[in-house]
Formats: structure tokens, C-alpha cells, sequence
């Protein structure tokens, strides 16, 4: 396994060790911002979901140029910190065109492609939001600590979003890979067909060419996983070619759909939202009636925005709730399938070619009911991001 190339620092303070190693291992903050306990967590070759935050917010690069901007900010060098924030903008919509599917990613389960442009979308927006930061005469302290605190925000979403991804592509492959292992059943089994005048060689000619088109598939898949990775190793502040130990993402806990009012939520998520945090407060600071009236402009589109957003996202919510549930029917009924089919291999009655496609039948229901669960996990996800601000205004 390749160790990580940025978690060995203990101090930011001291001045040999950030002489010597590369600059992502001096990101992290002090020792006493964690425990022991936590570091270790943090420092380890294993990325589990619930640690994405913590590295996002010690190791990325985005945020650590962020907080150096913000202090010199903070010293009243609002242009050198203008300066940055329009560099962000640029690292930012460089990070949104990667994370953009390629169109073989139309070819995964579920809902990756979507999920994938969702995020893509996202950071684009927020990198233009980076870019209109930097152009206005009218910041201060507290608009660039929003415009950070969004940034940092949206990169943990893009990181879930990304194990998301992972997951499902990785589960995508293992059904792949058995496939392969049916069609090369199905081809020795051509081959014996035809040996005894049962088909010709253009059937023998077509089970190779469905190996060759399925081998091509999972090339195709390998390169997708591998891209999702190494967007997620950056981001979390592994060298690319790094081989953490990617844990599951967490079960779905249905009791938090049930937890969901949008009614209520939207209130939530107004009073969260960074657009109309930054708009609010830009407001405040201009006295420019035509500057006013722009910046009032923007509090009523993100208002409207919000609120049709949370609605859209809470309806998602639900539908891919129905997704996973008629997804586990299926794989209900498959398994009775799957006990006949047991069965009748036992006692001579099905031959071991039906009984690897009845096995692969299953496998694919199973896979299903997976991807379906994780693009559910994703959906909630969303949802709980908007409540927490993570919502474009435009």
C-alpha cells in the first residue's frame, strides 16, 4: 500500500520538517486541534466517509491557500487576497471540468453520471462565485470567511460524492467481471455445440466477439474508477497514485427521511445559505442605490432558488427512495429464482451453464439494489448539504 505524502508532520511549527517534505504535509493544524485518537485517524492509509471533512479541511490545498488569503486579509491586504480568490476560482473550475463524466459513465449503474454532473455543476458555480468575489470593490472580512467556508463546504460534497461514486463503480465491476466469467462459460460451451453440429462457427464467432465487446467495457470501467480515485486521493490530500484502504459508505438511516419537512427545512436552509449570507451582508455594506438594488436582486432570485431547490432535492429524496425499494422486490423475487435454481443443480436436473446464469441473474439484482441504495445515501446527502447552505443561487 502507498503510504500518504502529506500526514507526517506534527507541527506546522516546526521549520526543518516543513523545509524537508513536500508542501502537502505541512497543511494540517496544530497538534492540539485533535486528539491523538484523531490524528491517528486522520494519518492512517484507510479513508472512511465520516473523516472526509477532516481531511478536506487539513490537507486540501484549496482550503490551506484559502486561510492564508484569509489572513492576509484579516491584515487588511484585501488585493492579495483578492488576488488568490480569483486563483481558487481558476483551481476550482479546473476541479469541476475533472469531476464532469465522461460519457462512458452513462454505462455505470445508478446514478452516477447524474451524481457526477451534480457535482461538477456545483463547483462550478462555486468557483464562479470565487471569480465575482474577487472582482467587487465591496468585500470584507466577513464576505471572504463566506466565500471561503462555501468553498470548503463544496469540496467535502464533491469528496462524498466521489466515495459515492467509487463504490458504486467498484460494485459495478465486480458484476462485470462475473459476467465475463458467463460469457467465457457460454463460449467453451459454443464450442462443444458446435463440435457436435448443433450451431455453426458464426455462433462460435459471436460468443468470442460478446467476450471481446465486454472485455472492452471493463477497461473502460477500470479507467472510470480509477479517475473517480485519484479526484478523490487530491482531494483529500493523498498523492495521486496513492492506494488508500476506501472504506463503505455509511448504511442509509431511512428514519432521516422521515425526519424531512420542507416546509420547515426551507426556513433552515435560507438562514444557511452562503448566497444569501454574502448578498445580505453585501447589502449592508453598499450605499450606491443602483449597487442596493443589485445586491436586493440577488437576495430575492437566491430566496426563490433556495426554496424551489429544497422541494426538488426532497422529491429526489423520494423517488429514489421508491428506486431502492422496488429494487429490493426484485431481488426478493430473484431469490426464489436463485433457491429453484440451487435446487435443481443439486440433483442433476440443471446444468452448470444455467446454474452460472441464474447466478449472474442474481448478482445483477443484488448490484442493483446497491447502486439504488447508494444513489438514496447520495439523495439525503444532498438534501442535508442544502439545509447546511450548499444550495446555487443561480
Amino acid at each position: 500500500m502507498v503510504k500518504r505524502s502529506r500526514n507526517r508532520l506534527i507541527s506546522l511549527g516546526i521549520a526543518a520538517a516543513m523545509a524537508a517534505v513536500p508542501s502537502m504535509q505541512v497543511f494540517a493544524s496544530p497538534e492540539f486541534a485533535h486528539t491523538a485518537e484523531e490524528w491517528a485517524r486522520l494519518r492512517d492509509d484507510v479513508m472512511e466517509y465520516g473523516e472526509l471533512a477532516d481531511l478536506i479541511h487539513e490537507y486540501n490545498t484549496t482550503v490551506y491557500k484559502n486561510q492564508v488569503a484569509y489572513d492576509d486579509a484579516r491584515d487588511q491586504d484585501f488585493n492579495d487576497a483578492k488576488d488568490a480568490l480569483a486563483s481558487q476560482a481558476n483551481d476550482l473550475f479546473s476541479q469541476s471540468d475533472s469531476m464532469y463524466p465522461e460519457d462512458t459513465y452513462a454505462m455505470a449503474p445508478g446514478g452516477i453520471y447524474a451524481n457526477m454532473i451534480y457535482g461538477s455543476a456545483m463547483m462550478e458555480y462555486y468557483a464562479k462565485a470565487a471569480l465575482q468575489t474577487s472582482e467587487s470593490s465591496l468585500v470584507d472580512n466577513t464576505m471572504l470567511r463566506i466565500r471561503y467556508d462555501q468553498q470548503e463546504a463544496g469540496l467535502v460534497m464533491q469528496a462524498q460524492i466521489l466515495m459515492n461514486s467509487y463504490e458504486q463503480l467498484e460494485k459495478n465491476m465486480a458484476l462485470l467481471e462475473d459476467t465475463k466469467g458467463l460469457l467465457e462459460a457460454v463460449y467453451q460451451s459454443t464450442l462443444i455445440q458446435r463440435d457436435h453440429g448443433l450451431v455453426t462457427q458464426a455462433d462460435v464467432l459471436k460468443a468470442q466477439e460478446n467476450i471481446s465487446n465486454l472485455d472492452a467495457n471493463i477497461q473502460t470501467a477500470e479507467k472510470s474508477r480509477d479517475q473517480v480515485k485519484r479526484n478523490l486521493c487530491l482531494l483529500t490530500g493523498w498523492s495521486v497514485n496513492a492506494n488508500p484502504d476506501i472504506r463503505p459508505i455509511p448504511e442509509v438511516d431511512m428514519t432521516r427521511i422521515d425526519r424531512m419537512n420542507p416546509a420547515a427545512d426551507t426556513a433552515t436552509a435560507l438562514a444557511n445559505n452562503y448566497d444569501l449570507r454574502y448578498y445580505t451582508k453585501q447589502l449592508e455594506n453598499v450605499g450606491e442605490e443602483s449597487a442596493r438594488k443589485t445586491a436586493q436582486a440577488n437576495i430575492d432570485n437566491t430566496k426563490e432558488t433556495v426554496t424551489s431547490q429544497v422541494k426538488t432535492l426532497y422529491e429526489t429524496v423520494l423517488n429514489k427512495r421508491t428506486s431502492y425499494e422496488t429494487a429490493q422486490m426484485a431481488l426478493t423475487l430473484e431469490e426464489v429464482n436463485k433457491r429453484d435454481m440451487d435446487q435443481k443443480y443439486q440433483v442433476g436436473s440443471a446444468s452448470p451453464l444455467e446454474y452460472r446464469q441464474a447466478q449472474n441473474t442474481y448478482l445483477q439484482k443484488a448490484v442493483a439494489v446497491d447502486t439504488a441504495k447508494l444513489d438514496l445515501f447520495q439523495a439525503i446527502e444532498n438534501y442535508e448539504w442544502a439545509l447546511k447552505g450548499l444550495v446555487s443561487g443561480s
